[in-house]
């Protein structure tokens, strides 16, 4: 399964239908994610080191405070955006694949 692509590495391959699901489940815990950094006092953060060691943190600085929390909005959004993306073009997929009566596959690389 692990075969190189293009000079890409397979990682898994799985039905359509099944790509659709993970994708549209990305899509609704991000927008969770969002919704809870929107209505949130204090943002703990771990930093877990190689060896597995473990570091909380907690921004009590506003401006830090502030930052983080805007920076994790921005990021999610965008994993967010790109998951819909990606549900869309698997919908289209499919629906080309029904059309051809071919069933499609995801590789993920």
């Amino acid at each position: 399964m692990n075969k190189n692509f293009n000079g890409w590495k397979l990682k898994s391959v799985m039905p359509m239908d099944e790509a659709i699901k993970i994708a549209q489940k990305d899509v609704k815990e991000l927008s969770k994610y969002l919704s809870e950094i929107k209505n949130c006092k204090k943002i703990k953060v771990t930093i877990i080191g190689r060896n597995g060691t473990k570091v909380p943190v907690v921004f009590s600085n506003e401006q830090l405070y502030d930052f983080l929390k805007e920076s994790l909005k921005i990021g999610l959004k965008s994993m967010q955006e790109e998951a819909l993306e990606t549900v869309k073009e698997l919908l289209e997929l499919r629906e080309e694949g029904e059309k051809s009566e071919q069933p499609y596959t995801v590789r993920f690389l």
